[in-house]
């Protein structure tokens, strides 16, 4: 099976590592009545895989829509999370390090696009 080179992208091994943030910090929820710490893993869990799908796209705008539809499940993470810090199961400043991360991987996978099809002549480094 063909990986196309995802496995050794900026964008996966960031969401390798938000993965293994999100599992850490979320061994430490004592309560969780609303069972956030299961959202935000799964939501987590999700992530390698967006990543992965934008690489296996045909073409400039289906790459585009894939990492569009990536950046929206970036947001979902950030609201869980922000759920999260509301109800003090994270720390302010744990949130603010989550979202730090959440931003880059956001910005990597939106340039994914460009640099998969430079080549084209529709993306925005052409």
């Amino acid at each position: 099976m063909q990986t196309h080179g995802y496995d050794r992208s900026e964008p996966w091994r960031q969401a390798l590592a938000l993965l293994e943030d999100i599992a850490e910090l979320t061994k430490a929820f004592d309560e969780d009545p609303f069972g956030l710490a299961g959202k935000l893993r799964s939501l987590a869990a999700e992530l390698p895989q967006r990543c992965a799908g934008t690489f296996e796209q045909q073409d400039y705008t289906a790459a585009q829509q894939h990492a569009q539809s990536a950046s929206e499940h970036l947001f979902k993470l950030l609201v869980q999370a922000q759920v999260a810090a509301h109800l003090k199961l994270i720390s302010p400043k744990q949130l603010k390090h989550l979202r730090l991360s959440l931003d880059q991987l956001d910005a990597a996978i939106t340039a994914l696009p460009d640099e998969l099809f430079e080549d084209d002549g529709l993306s925005e480094a052409a």
